[in-house]
């Protein structure tokens, strides 16, 4: 099964650097496609004048398309602070995500009084760590040493819940 989401992308609340990523996952693998977009255009995708969009080319085009056929809108904002640590061989990422929060009924990534409500148990923290094709022994061991509850966990569904 493909499962194929569109995400906007926001870093520290810095409006000039904002990504829609494309996320395909099937089975155990994910790719992700990604294109840098204004702010005017973040503008336009969550008033839903997507009409008024340009220019129109590649992965955008791809999500206008996608919006007019499938109905897309936007769902939910999902904000967390991450640690992120990188190692390059087979490109390993492993990040810590903790205080995950959700904005109800308000889809402005940049609205300062948006009501936001803690949805991650506390003192629990989310690992994930993402790598292509073989993980370094001697990464996967020490991971082995972590008392962990293995399981895919989606931030994205932990805060649809309380929506």
């Amino acid at each position: 099964i493909l499962v194929t989401s569109y995400d906007v992308r926001i870093y520290n609340n810095d409006d000039s650097f904002i990504r829609l990523e494309k996320k395909m996952k099937h089975n155990n693998l994910t790719s992700k496609e990604q294109v840098l977009i204004s702010k005017e255009i973040y503008c336009k995708i969550i008033e839903g004048k997507i009409d008024e969009i340009t220019p129109r080319e590649g992965l955008l085009q791809e999500f206008i398309n996608n919006t007019r056929t499938r109905g897309l809108v936007p769902s939910i904002i999902v904000e967390y602070h991450r640690i992120a640590f990188t190692y390059p061989t087979s490109d390993v990422r492993i990040t810590f995500d903790s205080n995950i929060q959700s904005g109800l009924y308000n889809y402005d990534l940049f609205d300062s009084k948006m009501p936001k409500y803690t949805v991650d148990e506390e003192g629990k923290q989310v690992l994930e760590v993402k790598y292509n094709e073989v993980l370094p022994l001697h990464i996967a061991n020490l991971l082995n040493d972590i008392p962990s509850s293995r399981e895919a966990v989606s931030k994205f569904a932990i805060c649809r819940k309380i929506k």
